[in-house]
This record gives structure tokens, C-alpha cells and sequence, in this order.
């Protein structure tokens, strides 16, 4: 039976996976009341309302840069932000909208995944709540700058063609993550960056709203 349904998956017409955070969750305000609750205690500048359009402009390199976070600290405030963001999860909603993309997508029998920097004990909780539990893969990676990795392996070990295979997220880590990599890369523009700053990395597709899916598969 398991390889019967490897056969099939590997035989579908196109293989998705979807980042988690901001590009399903709608996450990005709950992360920044984690980030700004944490400024204090490790030393950084909190984010206020007004600069929120040209935080989104900044990759992850570079609010590391602008901030003076050292390296060195970043294991233990990702940490530290992950273990709050974790108790705020079952009040996070889907973003608006995607949850009929997703169902729509399963409809046509695409194969379906997530690689995410989450655990995967959270997104699963969390599909299930959304009533959409029915990925063919999760995968969870907890490195900022490892996915790339992640989804060559992933790639590699079910014999995908690139050329089928794409990656939805929502930021420029993800478009870097999904060209290392060899596959198509799409951007969402309801996320933590800004459509600007996405076009800048060459991003292949971008979408604007979640139907905008639809129009790309």
C-alpha cells in the first residue's frame, strides 16, 4: 500500500508545497507583538505601527543587520519567540480566503506540502482546527537559512521533476530557498514582505490574492 501511494503522489501533474507562517497562518501581527515583547530583553528596537510598510521592504539579513542582533544570539531568540508564539497558535486564523484555494487544489489532485521553520505538532493542530488536514507532507526545519536543503532533499528523495515542482512563500528566504533549490518559486504578498522587496529577488510568480493560486496551477 505505501508504495502505491508514493507512486501516486509522484505521479501527479504538480507538486506544491507552502510555507506555513504568514503564507497560511495569518500570522504576521501575532509575530510582531512577539518581537516587540522581546525587544527589552535582548536588547533591540522595538517595531512601532508607523514603520510597519518599511519593515516588510527588509529581508531577514537585513533586520538582523539594521537591528544589531548579534549572531550568536539568534538560536536563543528564536527560541524564546517561538515558545510565545506557540501558547498565541489556537487564536491565529487562516488567511482570508485560502482555505478554498487549498480545498480547490486538493480537488484537482495536485500533491500537496508544507516545509516550514514551525513544528510540525503545531501546523498539524492547526490544519486540523481549520478543518484542512489533508496535506501529503509536512516537513519542518528549524534552521532560518536551511530550506533550501530541506526541499533539495525532499526533491531528491521522492524523484520529483523540478520543472513541476514549486515552492508559495512569503518571504524572500523562501524565493531564495525555492531558486537554490532548483524549483519554481512563488510569492504571496499578504505575508511578512512586501511585494517591492519579493519582485527584487526575481521571484518567478507573484500572487497577490489567494485565487491568484488558482490562475498559476
Amino acid at each position: 500500500m505505501a508504495k502505491q501511494i508514493v507512486e501516486t503522489k509522484n505521479s501527479a501533474e504538480r507538486v506544491i508545497f507552502f510555507d506555513f507562517d504568514g503564507t497560511i497562518a495569518d500570522s504576521f501581527d501575532g509575530m510582531m507583538e512577539v518581537f516587540n515583547k522581546m525587544a527589552n530583553e535582548y536588547g533591540y528596537d522595538k517595531i512601532d505601527k508607523k514603520d510597519i510598510d518599511a519593515f516588510r521592504k527588509l529581508s531577514l539579513r537585513d533586520i538582523i543587520k539594521k537591528f544589531a542582533i548579534p549572531k550568536w544570539k539568534l538560536p536563543l531568540i528564536i527560541y524564546r519567540a517561538r515558545k510565545i508564539f506557540n501558547k498565541r497558535l489556537p487564536s491565529i486564523l487562516m488567511v482570508p480566503g485560502m482555505k478554498e484555494v487549498l480545498r480547490e487544489l486538493k480537488k484537482r489532485q495536485y500533491c500537496l506540502g508544507i516545509l516550514t521553520s514551525n513544528s510540525e505538532k503545531n501546523v498539524r493542530d492547526f490544519l486540523t482546527r481549520q478543518g484542512i488536514d489533508f496535506f501529503d507532507f509536512i516537513f519542518s526545519e528549524s534552521s532560518l537559512f536551511g530550506k533550501d536543503k530541506a526541499l533539495k532533499k525532499i526533491v531528491q528523495n521522492h524523484g520529483w521533476d523540478t520543472k513541476r515542482f514549486f515552492y508559495v512563500g512569503d518571504e524572500t528566504r523562501d524565493v531564495e530557498a525555492a531558486k537554490k533549490s532548483g524549483v519554481s518559486s512563488v510569492a504571496v504578498c499578504w505575508g511578512f514582505n512586501s511585494e517591492s522587496i519579493l519582485k527584487e529577488y526575481a521571484v518567478d510568480h507573484i500572487v497577490r490574492k489567494p485565487r491568484g493560486l488558482l490562475r498559476i496551477f
